[in-house]
């Protein structure tokens, strides 16, 4: 069994050392990334020279998958992604040369070999070079393989909102007289009376137009006092001895004047 002391030795012999600060911690954490990346790198280069001249067949393997499996412990899945990367990397030598000066990582050269092509392949560079990686996969999944990366969108700036708004300006807000006999009329939501209707002028209403009814042939005086009654469904009485009420048509809250007869 190893011991404890020996294992910690063989870590410091690899560089793996403990109780260090913490920015010589990123910089070992920066360094261990860049090592990982360039191993991938390494393994799509290979992978695919081995795919392109079937030299798997001299080791008695029937494919390069095959080989990666038995001899690196590579899944074949892994293999295949690896084997593809490096055959588009020939095609994309401005994304080769990124990753290889360290201006980008790994992870976007796998997202540019899915999509970018020697056509595109700048302007997806360019992109690459100004979004994270998350934010490349959303503008890689937005387009398929071989197009152009989509335009960016302007900002749009908020429209500035003043801070105090003016209460003549909504006619919902206004404030109501105690003092008025009758209030403000409501949508068009009146039911046609079933009696005849004569129309006539009321000179102490709110209402732009309004309606009166006349009981058994008797007219109704528009000098008798009103009185403001709401009612959703506009006239319910056709007795003469019963109020009536009268529904106006405007663009003002709800209400309607109800006349009694003299």
């Amino acid at each position: 069994m190893i011991e404890l002391s020996d294992a910690r030795q063989a870590l410091e012999a690899a560089g793996l050392i403990h109780g260090l600060a913490l920015h010589e911690i990123h910089a070992r954490l920066e360094t261990g990334l860049r090592l990982h990346d360039t191993g991938q790198r390494v393994l799509a280069f290979y992978l695919h020279e081995m795919e392109a001249g079937r030299l798997y067949q001299a080791t008695g393997h029937g494919s390069t998958t095959h080989y990666a499996e038995a001899r690196l412990g590579l899944e074949r899945r892994r293999t295949s992604e690896l084997i593809g990367v490096g055959r588009r990397l020939l095609a994309l030598p401005a994304v080769d040369h990124a990753f290889c000066t360290g201006s980008i990582g790994w992870t976007k050269v796998l997202l540019l070999a899915s999509v970018a092509t020697p056509e595109h392949e700048a302007a997806w560079l360019e992109r690459a070079r100004a979004l994270s990686c998350r934010d490349l996969e959303l503008e890689a999944k937005r387009v398929r393989p071989g197009q152009a990366p989509r335009a960016r969108r302007a900002t749009r700036r908020a429209c500035p909102r003043s801070a105090s708004v003016s209460m003549s300006a909504c006619p919902r807000s206004r404030t109501r007289s105690s003092s008025s006999p009758s209030r403000s009329c409501p949508p068009s939501q009146a039911i046609r009376s079933t009696t005849p209707s004569v129309s006539t002028s009321w000179p102490s209403s709110s209402c732009n137009s309004s309606r009166t009814a006349a009981s058994q042939g008797a007219r109704v005086s528009p000098a008798r006092s009103t009185a403001s009654c709401c009612g959703p469904r506009g006239p319910m009485a056709t007795s003469s001895s019963t109020p009536r009420r009268v529904c106006c048509r405007s663009n003002a809250p709800s209400c309607c004047t109800a006349t009694r007869k003299a």
